[in-house]
């Protein structure tokens, strides 16, 4: 009888820690769609709400004894603990330590959602589209009252598309992140479509959802991400012929148009340089300009000290790598980019070197051959060269959806 009592009593256990991390994953799922929004936001865009979440399932499953590491895992978990000690006496640095947190973050968000993918519901992604949908409309439509209400959960709402040319942001601080985030939406749509989670209605509903988002931002960098998400859907995807068609007619008639306009906003000005003078965009555009500059410098910081130059060293030495290089004869303003931080990429490579190098690579490559992986996987990298966080959290759930491990969980291999 005691040991019916027993096993009466763990079972019940098991079944509350597996309700507890439905809805903690799925409530991660729904928060990565606004990754900006906190109920008490504090002094970063990306908010922590996620991660709290993260470390709440992290723990219940250390708990429960059900957390199982792999290589990668305990790889990357020491990698980000290395971060925060990764020091060069020597050199300049300037060492903070909420900055460190960054990876540890990353792998949190990664390890539950490989863990936990085989209990995503789809529909609370689709929450999160319509929210974000309705954000930018109430946005678009009461600038000035959304303004005061999405300060209440947003950290600063950067742009009053009444008073610039720039678009509306949503529930995020500039319109380049919500075309960011919109984009995420057409790659997790497209995850969830090819692993059964999703009919073809709904995965075509999030996409049309999702252009309406990145057109109402005007955000060039909306256009970049959905020009790069095209290419490798057309490379690696098999599209129909009439569809394939139907982007290139749109193509030609939105040349046409935008040939004829004389008022653009930011997407509209990349879209037409892009389709009209693409050699110009990479030379001439600030922003753009500054994402290669970003990449560029963190390649030459591999050169310049494949181990790294020690966490906090970025500002400095990235300023003299860039003075020293050829990048200030391209970028006449190359030097003044080296004042900010242009991207994770170039951040991390340089202050960690072949460390991050080689843990991108193990993360990148332990997936299956499956081909809207490489499409999701390719896009996913230009979050890291771009203008967004080490834990901006799509770039982790689309990694972790991807991973092998969960992929094995989902029994998708």
């Amino acid at each position: 009888m005691m040991m019916s009592l027993t096993q009466n009593v763990a079972s019940h256990a098991l079944i509350c820690n597996q309700r507890l991390s439905y809805y903690c994953v799925n409530l991660i799922l729904f928060f990565s769609t606004l990754p900006f929004v906190a109920p008490i936001p504090v002094g970063s865009d990306v908010q922590y709400t996620v991660f709290l979440l993260s470390i709440a399932l992290f723990f219940l499953g250390l708990y429960s004894g059900v957390a199982r590491f792999n290589r990668l895992d305990v790889f990357f978990l020491l990698v980000a603990l290395v971060s925060f000690v990764y020091i060069d006496p020597w050199s300049d640095y300037e060492y903070q330590f909420r900055k460190r947190v960054g990876l540890l973050f990353a792998f949190l968000l990664y390890y539950v959602v490989t863990k936990h993918a085989y209990l995503l519901n789809s529909k609370y992604f689709l929450a999160g589209v319509v929210v974000n949908i309705l954000a930018v409309l109430v946005h678009w439509l009461a600038p000035n009252f959304f303004s005061q209400v999405g300060e209440l959960f947003v950290r600063k709402i950067k742009v009053n598309p009444s008073l610039s040319a720039r678009g509306v942001s949503g529930f995020a601080p500039e319109p380049g992140f919500t075309a960011g985030v919109a984009v995420y939406f057409i790659c997790l749509a497209m995850v969830f479509y090819y692993q059964g989670k999703l009919h073809l209605r709904q995965y075509q509903w999030v996409v049309v959802a999702s252009l309406f988002i990145v057109i109402l931002s005007s955000s060039g960098t909306g256009v970049m991400l959905l020009a790069i998400l095209s290419v490798l859907s057309f490379l690696f995807l098999r599209i129909k012929l009439w569809i394939r068609i139907a982007v290139i007619v749109s193509v030609l008639i939105a040349i046409s148009y935008l040939m004829t306009m004389e008022v653009l906003g930011r997407g509209g000005y990349i879209l037409k340089h892009l389709l009209l003078e693409p050699e110009l965009i990479f030379i001439f555009d600030a922003s753009v300009a500054r994402r290669i500059v970003g990449f560029v410098t963190g390649i030459l910081a591999l050169m310049d000290d494949p181990l790294g130059h020690g966490v906090g060293t970025f500002y400095a030495e990235g300023f003299r790598i860039v003075s020293n290089s050829f990048l200030v004869d391209v970028y006449f303003e190359a030097q003044q980019y080296a004042g900010s931080i242009w991207s994770s990429f170039a951040q991390y490579a340089l202050e960690l070197g072949l460390l991050f190098v080689v843990l991108l690579t193990l993360l990148y490559f332990h997936t299956v051959q499956k081909r809207y992986i490489v499409v999701v996987r390719g896009l996913s990298f230009f979050y890291l060269v771009s203008s967004f966080s080490i834990i901006f959290p799509p770039l982790w759930i689309l990694l972790a959806l991807t991973d092998k491990s969960s992929l094995v969980l989902m029994k998708q291999v």
